[in-house]
């Protein structure tokens, strides 16, 4: 408490911890368990995983669990609580502290919602310089919690292996950005099956990892786990009851827990047919085999990823990459007026003149 008060200090009229929607989400899993979802269900708690499939892998959007992430639950049972009190929501502000630039984005732009339930979101460490300085200035401590309002693990659900406890049949708990890519690819492709659910977090141990959380993420992963046993310690002194505000409005919340089916991203759409897309998908994966990795530019493109799928899509040909382009001059496959014409028609005729001057010059 002594915390939540110093951040209530920084300006706001009231702070609530996300983490008190964890125990409303468990049961909510429960319930899409028996509802029979494709298999394997892939957490939508981390908004850059998910758009990550939306790009990389279209096929698996279907598998996103179509459940609000424990912050926007948080968020609307504040708005209901205060519909219920007589509170105007027009009056009512909320914004969200968060470790992840991603989650910032989400909050402006959600995936399967046409409007985010939060205003604004806080980059954490203005928050936590400003908080710290206040706990540092005060010379009594603030009071401490003597009543447990929420399950203990749920303190923890934003680190990595929590959430797969709560989802019923075989789970897998999956952190870092390279091993979801690599995990996912198995998955698309077919070698990894007999799965029922994946929580995958694209930060080093979770949130914990967050790119704007302040320390060191293993210590914050310790604080975290001693923090859930002071909340079990509290949990037991009360004889194993937990007083969460948030799940008296449960029954209001679950109709409105829902969101819009994930589809792929519409821009990096390869084409309307999934087998055809699928097809393509692999031509680009066969040409980054080609392409050095520089992501420099030089062919028009802002990334040899792009250019990969300005090819596969008839708008380029793999002679635009001046790397290869040098490659196929070597073995007499383009000539190096094939090559100037093929540099003239990405940045314009006229636009490599000036080196001809250059020459004359030296000359």
């Amino acid at each position: 408490t002594e915390v939540l008060e110093a951040v209530k200090n920084c300006g706001f009229d009231e702070v609530c911890e996300v983490e008190q929607a964890v125990d409303f989400m468990k049961e909510a899993y429960r319930i899409t368990a028996g509802n029979h979802p494709p298999r394997p269900q892939i957490s939508s708690y981390c908004p850059a995983v998910v758009r990550l499939i939306q790009v990389l892998y279209p096929s698996l959007t279907s598998h996103i669990m179509l459940l609000k992430a424990p912050h926007d639950i948080a968020a609307l049972y504040l708005r209901l609580s205060r519909e219920c009190a007589d509170v105007d929501s027009r009056n009512v502000s909320l914004y969200y502290i968060t470790p992840c630039a991603a989650k910032t984005v989400a909050a402006r732009a959600p995936v399967g919602e046409s409007a985010s339930l939060i205003d604004g979101t806080v980059n954490m460490k203005e928050i936590y310089n400003k908080t710290l300085a206040t706990l540092l200035a005060r010379k009594e401590k603030g009071g401490r919690k003597y009543v447990a309002d929420m399950s203990p693990d749920s303190v923890c659900w934003s680190l990595s292996g929590t959430e797969k406890h709560y989802f019923p049949g075989r789970s897998l708990a999956i952190d870092g950005m390279e091993n979801v890519i690599d995990f996912l690819e198995k998955l698309e492709s077919g070698h990894v099956s007999d799965i029922d659910f994946l929580e995958m977090r694209a930060c080093d141990q979770g949130c914990a990892g967050g790119i704007l959380c302040p320390g060191n993420r293993f210590l914050t992963v310790e604080r975290l786990e001693q923090r859930q046993k002071r909340l079990q310690q509290l949990k037991d002194q009360q004889g194993g009851r937990v007083e969460n505000r948030l799940m008296e409005f449960s029954e209001m919340l679950y109709p409105l827990s829902g969101v819009e089916p994930v589809h792929p991203r519409e821009g990096l759409l390869l084409d309307e047919d999934m087998e055809k897309a699928l097809v393509k998908l692999q031509r680009i994966r066969r040409l980054m085999n080609y392409f050095p990795g520089f992501d420099c530019g030089a062919c028009g493109a802002p990334s040899c990823r792009s250019l990969a799928e300005d090819i596969v899509q008839g708008k380029a040909s793999i002679s635009h990459c001046v790397f290869v382009q040098r490659v196929m001059e070597k073995n007499y496959k383009l000539s190096p007026d094939q090559a100037f014409v093929v540099i003239e028609k990405i940045w314009g005729r006229g636009r490599l003149n000036k080196y001809n001057d250059l020459n004359e010059n030296e000359s």
